[in-house]
């Protein structure tokens, strides 16, 4: 009986440190600002200098402006390919980026990033008040919980348990999975007027866009339906639709700006719908990494 009782002990002494192991860990704690474009930003220091970075988990590699990086003294590395991009949702023209510098030190509070990869980039491809764009190849490492509410962009380490990742509610979440595009984006797919569309979760941009091609496609929208209002700056035009659902957590009337982008349906694997931070505002967004999935809930579920 002794010894039954001795090994009882020990598993729940076990059970009980694996328990504390996989705790969830809150790494940073960051006050968020919203900056000229719309989008989510946090204050960095880069090799000492203090700055701005927008937050963006579509982003595939994280950027530096050419004037901050002129400021900094970085130098392209050696060997970089040429490459050109093309903004899908802003229509912006092709851009032969440079190439990429790499930094000393990216802090974020507490977190430090040793080394960062960063690409170039011309000033005007960021909000104006910003000096770069932290990316997916940033956030992946850790798990990024935007409490837009309390206007806090949390860090939490990767590592905890499943059970482990709400924390700021006793109500249910939405827990959607997602899937990385072709381009390494975070996707998920939501419910826009009540038709699935695949989104991504765009916390750089004020503005929700989509294409022409996908409205055609999916509700039969052109540029001649009834209560479309085009802008005068660009080549898009604003829709209002009825809802947007993610997992049951829904948005009323949301507005979305269609870009005729002339290459045909460009959909496919990549994401159809980019959502901005007019409707993400009013969410409370946690990327799980280990799990892939995004935990949501209204941004007042406290």
């Amino acid at each position: 009986m002794k010894r039954i009782l001795l090994s009882a002990i020990a598993l729940l002494a076990a059970t009980s440190a694996q328990a504390a192991d996989c705790k969830q860990t809150l790494l940073a704690s960051l006050p968020m600002t919203i900056d000229a474009q719309g989008g989510v930003a946090i204050a960095v220091t880069l090799d000492g200098q203090p700055g701005s970075f927008t937050v963006d988990p579509t982003l595939i590699r994280s950027r530096i402006a050419k004037s901050f990086a002129a400021k900094l003294g970085l130098t392209r590395l050696p060997g970089n390919p040429q490459l050109e991009f093309f903004n899908l949702w802003q229509g912006q023209p092709n851009y032969d980026v440079s190439g990429f510098v790499r930094a000393t030190s990216l802090l974020a509070g507490t977190v430090n990033l040793v080394k960062p990869l960063l690409q170039e980039v011309p000033d005007d491809w960021l909000a104006s008040d910003t000096g770069g764009a932290i990316g997916s190849d940033v956030l992946d490492k850790v798990d990024a919980d935007f409490d837009i509410g309390h206007a806090r962009l949390n860090l939490f380490s990767k590592n905890h348990c499943t059970d482990q990742v709400i924390y700021w509610t006793k109500d249910p979440a939405a827990m959607i999975p997602f899937e990385k595009d072709n381009e390494g984006r975070p996707t998920i797919w939501v419910l826009l007027d009540g038709k699935r569309v695949r989104a991504a979760l765009d916390t750089s941009n004020a503005r929700s866009y989509s294409t022409f091609d996908m409205a055609h496609r999916v509700f039969g929208m052109d540029t001649a339906t009834p209560g479309l209002v085009k802008n005068p700056n660009d080549n898009t035009y604003l829709a209002k639709f009825n809802t947007i659902s993610l997992e049951g957590v829904t948005i009323n009337h949301p507005e979305v700006s269609l870009w005729d982008t002339g290459y045909g349906d460009i959909s496919g694997p990549e994401a159809q719908l980019s959502i901005g931070m007019s409707v993400l505002s009013k969410l409370h967004i946690y990327f799980d990494q280990n799990d892939g999935a995004i935990f949501i809930t209204a941004a007042g579920a406290y």
